[in-house]
């Protein structure tokens, strides 16, 4: 609601000044993160962050008279993860709403982060202040790599999505990078284009080759962290 986003507005500063402050007690305690009650810890605050993520989509959901149908745990790449079905968002005519329901889980994340960055800098060392620091961690890297990452088809990319007013954005861009090579270099001039007007190919051809960056500086990453290793 309304005064909880002031709420949070007044203390986000302060917490990312909690935060970069906190980095060289960061640097202190990080071994610690690698013990087997470090570990215990992580994977608690985990579960818990990421229970409070898809439960706060069904609720802006449920708020704005949808039906969730189902929630649950599935498995990416062998690893567990919730989710929540919210497929009847598209039901729904307001851009508005839509976008209520895909940012829900991302602002419950950021309050999290924010809460917790104030709980893990004026707590004295202990369980509390372990789960604080765990909760804000996982909190900001989930939200700025994963879910707020429009590049990726989480949250953010439904986000823009509804920003944009064009659905299937990642399908419709590779379609329209896929047509600009045959059009403009195999010269395929029959090929019928993706984009409708100028501005959905500028926004196609944007989106595309971003998201083609994006998943070859990924791949190369992994490649160099596991030959580094």
């Amino acid at each position: 609601n309304r005064w909880t986003a002031v709420l949070m507005a007044l203390l986000s500063p302060g917490a990312l000044y909690l935060i970069l402050a906190g980095i060289p007690r960061m640097q202190r305690e990080y071994l610690y993160f690698f013990s087997v009650q470090g570990l215990v810890y992580m994977w608690i605050t985990i579960g818990a962050s990421k229970l409070i993520h898809e439960m706060s989509h069904a609720y802006v959901a449920k708020g704005l008279g949808l039906r969730v149908p189902k929630m649950g745990v599935a498995f990416l790449v062998f690893c567990p993860y919730l989710y929540c079905d919210t497929t009847d968002a598209w039901q729904l005519a307001s851009r508005r709403q839509r976008i209520a329901i895909s940012g829900a889980g991302v602002v419950a994340e950021g309050v999290l982060a924010i809460l917790g960055a104030y709980v893990w800098y004026f707590s004295r060392p202990g369980i509390v202040n372990s789960l604080a620091f765990y909760l804000m961690a996982v909190s900001l890297l989930s939200t700025a790599l994963i879910n707020a990452n429009p590049l990726m088809k989480r949250d953010g990319y439904f986000v823009l999505s509804d920003l944009l007013d064009i659905p299937n954005l990642a399908t419709k861009s590779q379609g329209h990078l896929r047509w600009l090579f045959q059009n403009c270099v195999l010269g395929m001039a029959r090929v019928e284009p993706v984009a409708a007007t100028p501005r959905e190919g500028r926004i196609f051809f944007t989106y595309g080759v971003g998201a083609f960056v994006y998943r070859i500086v990924i791949y190369l990453g992994i490649v160099g962290l596991v030959y580094d290793k």
